[in-house]
């Protein structure tokens, strides 16, 4: 039984969304307002992600795949 482990997190999607959002806003006036908002949004965003993949990476997968799967004889703990 093979288990896929999503790559893209929500974020990700996220901050392609307002960084075309913020072309879309800066392109007729890249002096407004607005333009400086929506960087700032994809800014934001782009941190949130960083900081989800950080805190992604020091998770073991077999510790996620056993938390699902208690049962399997790769999750087995032995008491001594």
């Amino acid at each position: 039984m093979a288990t896929t482990i999503a790559c893209a997190s929500p974020l990700e999607g996220k901050v392609e969304e307002s960084i075309k959002q913020a072309e879309e806003v800066c392109a007729e006036n890249p002096a407004s307002a607005e333009c400086v908002v929506a960087w700032d949004e994809v800014e934001e965003v782009s941190a949130a992600a960083s900081h989800q993949r950080d805190k992604d990476k020091g998770k073991d997968p077999l510790e996620a795949f056993c938390k699902d799967n208690p049962e399997t004889d790769e999750c087995r703990v032995y008491d001594n």
